[in-house]
C-alpha cells in the first residue's frame, strides 16, 4: 500500500513497507476506539506526511462515512471556531496543540469557549503530561480522551482509553484489537 520513512531516531531514516491489510486494520481499530459514526466531523490539522494523520483522516474517517474538516496547519483560534461553528465531534491533536488550545481560550478573557458537538479528543505523537488531563476534563466536560501509541513500522498498537487516563495517566495504554505487544 505504502512506503513510509521512519524519523531516523537511532540512525538514518528507513523505509517501512505498509501493507493494505495493516492500513485497513488501523483504520477499523481506530474507528471502533473513537466510536466514529457516519456524519461525524473530524478536525484535520495534522501533518499529512505522518502515519497518525494518514490512518485516522485518510483511513478511519472514510471507512465510516464521516467527514474531515481540513486546515493547512494548527491555529488555536481556527480550532475554537471550528469546534463551535463546524460542529467538530472529534479533535485529533498532539499534547502541544492541546496546551495551545487551552491557552488560547484564556488569552482573550473567555473562561470557556463552546464545543457543543465535541465527543472525543484523540492525541498521540508525544506523551501527555499528567497535569494536562484534569485541565482538558475541566475545559471539555464529558468529552472522552484517547491516546494512541505506535511507530511508523506498525502504526498505532497501544491505546489509553478514557477511564485509564484517571487510573494510569503515565501509561501508553493496552494492546489494541489485532495487536500483540511484547
Amino acid at each position: 500500500f505504502q512506503l513510509l520513512y521512519t524519523s531516523g531516531t537511532t540512525g538514518f531514516p528507513k523505509g517501512a513497507l505498509i501493507p493494505h491489510r495493516a492500513k485497513l486494520r488501523l483504520g477499523m481499530t481506530h474507528a471502533l476506539n473513537l466510536a466514529l459514526q457516519p456524519g461525524d466531523r473530524v478536525w484535520g490539522a495534522l501533518p499529512m506526511h505522518h502515519h497518525y494523520a494518514q490512518w485516522l483522516l485518510l483511513t478511519a474517517v472514510p471507512l465510516v462515512g464521516a467527514t474531515v474538516v481540513f486546515h493547512p496547519r494548527f491555529d488555536a483560534g481556527a480550532a475554537w471556531e471550528a469546534l463551535a461553528r463546524r460542529r467538530i465531534t472529534h479533535l485529533p491533536a498532539v499534547p502541544t496543540t492541546l496546551e495551545r488550545l487551552l491557552a488560547a481560550s484564556r488569552s482573550d478573557g473567555a473562561a470557556r469557549r463552546p464545543a457543543p458537538a465535541l465527543r472525543q479528543i484523540v492525541y498521540g505523537g508525544a506523551p501527555c503530561p499528567p497535569a494536562l488531563i484534569p485541565r482538558l476534563r475541566a475545559a471539555f466536560p464529558g468529552v472522552r480522551l484517547f491516546q494512541g501509541f505506535g511507530q511508523t513500522e506498525t502504526g498505532y498498537c497501544l491505546g489509553l482509553h478514557d477511564a485509564d487516563h484517571d487510573r494510569r495517566p503515565e501509561s501508553l495504554g493496552r494492546p489494541d484489537l489485532f495487536s500483540e505487544v511484547r
